[in-house]
């Protein structure tokens, strides 16, 4: 095997170990979402619903 090769098997191995962080990330953004303005600020400004609703809550359409 030369060095060439070797490294491209490095970085496809490297790449499909990692491939499922992104997707578990959204996943887990994903079920924190309920179809709600206060759930898209807290997910966006890292603040509680309790604290949303502290400062004043989110109007909801």
């Amino acid at each position: 095997m030369t060095k060439k090769e070797f490294v491209a098997q490095a970085v496809q191995a490297y790449f499909k170990v990692r491939q499922a962080e992104p997707h578990a990330a959204a996943q887990e953004a994903m079920a924190q979402l309920d179809r709600t303005h206060t759930a898209r600020v807290a997910l966006v400004s890292g603040l509680t619903k309790g604290q949303i609703e502290e400062l004043g809550d989110v109007a909801e359409k």
